[in-house]
């Protein structure tokens, strides 16, 4: 549980500079184990057809990578294209 709140902690600032206007937030909170959402009803589009592009496994694999980042640069690199080409 640590681990996912500190986890948290280090991608909030780049989750809310990058993503939260963005539909890759259900990348990272799959990624997380998260299997539960709640969204605006404007959102529900978006992050279903987000959800759609990236299975679970794919989704921990960015993030394990994520993690494995040395500056928020690299994650913002990472995360973008892992969003604009999923392997799906």
């Amino acid at each position: 549980m640590n681990i996912i709140i500190n986890l948290l902690l280090f991608l909030l600032p780049i989750l809310s500079s990058l993503l939260i206007a963005q539909i890759s937030n259900p990348l990272f909170l799959l990624g997380l184990g998260l299997d539960e959402l709640s969204v605006n009803p404007q959102s529900i589009p978006g992050v279903k057809q987000a959800i759609a592009r990236f299975s679970i496994v794919e989704s921990e694999a960015i993030v394990a990578s994520a993690l494995q980042q040395d500056s928020a640069v690299h994650v913002r690199k990472l995360i973008s294209t892992s969003v604009i080409h999923p392997t799906n």
